[in-house]
């Protein structure tokens, strides 16, 4: 919580980590490694070639997509599946996170991203801090992140967009 606090608070002054090339699908492939411990009877799965590199800073990245992931875990029942994928769009690197749980009703989608906000299928007694994290990272590399319908009717999608690197 100290930490999620002081990444706020940063990113409140403007502070920037100093950004590198970082690929953003080994990064997503390191948080999917690191939550399948704790995934249960989720099926996780990442889409995510080689080569999608962004300037950025990546334990910032780490935490954004990290975020997204346990989130998506936290809100969907057991056996229900979470797909992390990331492609090169229009000079972007998109990243979209999807599950297969409830969604999210239409009058909570602006609110998801506030600070301290809990959905009320929140098992796992978040702080209400994830999505806030995930937006502030997003902003800080340039970024923008955002609810789209989910494809094939499925739950929640959540798209981050961040500029490609430029070689």
């Amino acid at each position: 919580l100290v930490a999620d606090l002081l990444l706020l608070a940063r990113a409140d002054a403007g502070r920037v980590t100093a950004h590198e090339p970082v690929d953003v699908s080994s990064v997503v492939t390191d948080a999917a490694a690191e939550l399948e411990p704790v995934a249960g009877d989720h099926e996780i799965s990442i889409a995510a070639p080689p080569g999608m590199v962004i300037e950025g800073a990546r334990d910032e990245l780490h935490r954004l997509i990290l975020n997204l992931m346990e989130n998506a875990l936290r809100h969907t029942d057991p056996g229900t599946a979470v797909e992390a994928q990331v492609e090169r769009r229009d000079g972007y690197i998109v990243l979209a996170v999807e599950d297969d749980g409830p969604g999210i009703p239409d009058e909570l989608r602006d609110k998801v991203f506030e600070r301290f906000f809990r959905g009320s299928s929140d098992r796992g007694g978040s702080s209400g801090l994830g999505l806030s994290i995930v937006r502030a990272v997003a902003e800080s590399h340039h970024g923008t992140v955002g609810l789209e319908p989910p494809l094939d009717g499925r739950g929640a999608r959540f798209v981050v967009r961040l500029p490609a690197h430029r070689i």
